[in-house]
């Protein structure tokens, strides 16, 4: 059994290493600021393809709701992985404008709380 552990404990050990090294050279990039010009650019072109009141109305909708975090990050994970659904936020941009969903979800759960 000591036999065949050891190699595999050897290669999984170097990964971990190997790992470690990376996520550290990337730790100090970005404490460093040199991943700004790349965060600004995925920043742009997240907002670009979003549409500002669609993005307004999700986060109105989800202000109260206990996993709030995990719905939004499945929303805009789906949006640049998928890319279709960008229509349903563009429809519930334009619902919002005639139906008016940000004010009466602000009506049924009250104002944000304060902390």
């Amino acid at each position: 059994m000591a036999d065949r552990l050891g190699p595999r404990m050897g290669v999984g050990l170097l990964a971990a290493v190997i790992v470690t090294v990376l996520f550290g050279v990337l730790a100090s990039e970005v404490h460093e600021g040199e991943t700004q010009h790349f965060d600004d650019a995925l920043r742009i072109t997240v907002y670009g393809i979003a549409s500002p009141r669609a993005t307004t109305v999700l986060h109105a909708i989800t202000r109260s709701i206990k996993h709030r975090a995990l719905i939004l990050s499945a929303a805009y994970a789906s949006v640049l992985v998928f890319g279709w659904p960008i229509f349903a936020l563009c429809l519930l941009g334009i619902a919002d404008q005639f139906i008016n969903l940000r004010a009466r979800t602000a009506q049924r759960r009250g104002p944000p709380a304060i902390t």
